[in-house]
């Protein structure tokens, strides 16, 4: 099939829904599909990851964060009207809100463009919304009064003009028949996948080896989270868990995020004499993180709201074990433990619990149900059904 894949992110950087879009897109490749991408990113990213049978066209970015809407999907879309008259495409694949002016394209023009939509919700912005106003947290005013008004016509287009939307897992789905009544017929369930040939476990040489190399003692409790530092990850209840937790154990912070809640970690740390006790690794490129997995003991994500998030597979299929919140929990996965309260003295039990009982990760089970050759294959499956 030829494929036009509609996405924001696009590596490098490894960053976001990047190595995701990335993994999906060589899977499918190999597949037998051609898939041409449409994506954002700035000039001096560095040069574009290339794979065979893909073609990249890449969009200028947002300069404001929260803006992406009303600057870069704008002009994406006249490029796309115009592509639309020379290239021909089975399927537009949309991830996220990015299409948005897609989908306003296919409401009005729809009677002559017959190519289908096949919607992938990463997230319900609108449940994300309620889950941030319902916490407390703090709220951008241009994610208010412009990213997510916006995100949320998206996602009405969406369901509206898809022939079948992609959830990256029940609760994404659950929420958009709580928030639209959508039809739960559209809506299929498609977890994030992850590269099983680079996260994977290593024995314990190996990760003696990889914690002398980043300056981590031998017999210390890596407690680690990997991603964005933003407030509704509550990334500062991981660091005041130590408060609460024996003094050999250790928070690894590996990532980057915004200035001011990156400032409240180092305060926290500071005031409470943790200097020793927690690291800041900084950014990673995707080929790099699976080190700072294997040196590990425990990852920790205790979100107020998430869709699937990469980074639990990407621990598990490495063989370490995780507790995360903000998203439904695949029961059946051993090592997978939910947050359930958002407190540092009850994340430090857990962590406890977690490191005594020391979970044998199922390797085997995330390879063959979430490796992303067994995604693309279950995509393929949406694609076909829109044949019949």
């Amino acid at each position: 099939m030829k494929i036009l894949r509609v996405v924001y992110e696009w590596p490098p950087p490894w960053t976001g829904l990047a190595p995701a879009l990335y993994g999906m897109t060589k899977a499918q490749t190999k597949l037998g599909h051609h898939i041409t991408v449409f994506c954002a990113r700035w000039p001096k990213a560095g040069a574009l990851e290339l794979l065979s049978n893909v073609d990249i066209k890449a969009f200028l970015r947002a300069p404001i964060k929260g803006t992406a809407l009303v600057t870069t999907a704008p002009l994406m879309a006249i490029y796309f009207v115009f592509w639309r008259l020379f290239h021909k495409v089975d399927v537009l694949h949309l991830h996220g809100h990015f299409g948005l002016y897609i989908y306003i394209y296919k409401f009005l023009f729809g009677f002559i463009d017959k190519t289908p939509i096949v919607a992938h919700f990463h997230i319900c912005s609108k449940a994300r919304e309620n889950e941030i106003l319902h916490s407390g947290k703090r709220i951008y005013v241009l994610s208010k009064f412009i990213e997510w008004p916006l995100h949320k016509l998206s996602e009405v287009l969406a369901l509206k003009l898809a022939s079948y939307c992609i959830c990256v897992s029940e609760s994404v789905k659950n929420d958009f028949i709580k928030e639209y009544s959508a039809d739960e017929k559209k809506l299929i369930v498609i977890e994030s996948g992850v590269d099983t040939d680079i996260f994977k476990p290593c024995n314990p040489y190996e990760k003696l080896d990889l914690r002398r190399r980043v300056g981590i003692k031998e017999d210390a409790v890596v407690v680690s989270n990997i991603g964005a530092f933003v407030d509704r990850k509550n990334i500062h209840l991981i660091v005041e868990s130590l408060k609460f937790l024996p003094s050999n154990f250790v928070v690894m912070l590996v990532g980057k995020g915004e200035k001011a809640y990156v400032d409240k970690l180092k305060e926290i740390v500071a005031s409470e004499g943790l200097g020793l006790r927690v690291k800041f690794v900084g950014e990673k490129s995707n080929p790099e993180l699976p080190i700072y997995y294997q040196l590990s003991d425990v990852f920790v994500l205790p979100s107020v709201y998430e869709g699937f998030p990469k980074v639990v597979l990407e621990a598990l299929s490495c063989g370490i074990s995780v507790a995360a919140s903000g998203f439904k929990l695949p029961l059946d996965i051993k090592g997978l433990y939910e947050v359930k309260v958002h407190s540092a003295d009850s994340l430090a039990e857990l962590i406890t619990k977690i490191t005594e009982e020391s979970v044998k990760i199922d390797i085997n089970l995330i390879r063959s149900r979430f490796s992303w050759d067994a995604q693309a294959r279950k995509v393929d499956f949406v694609y076909d059904k829109l044949r019949v």
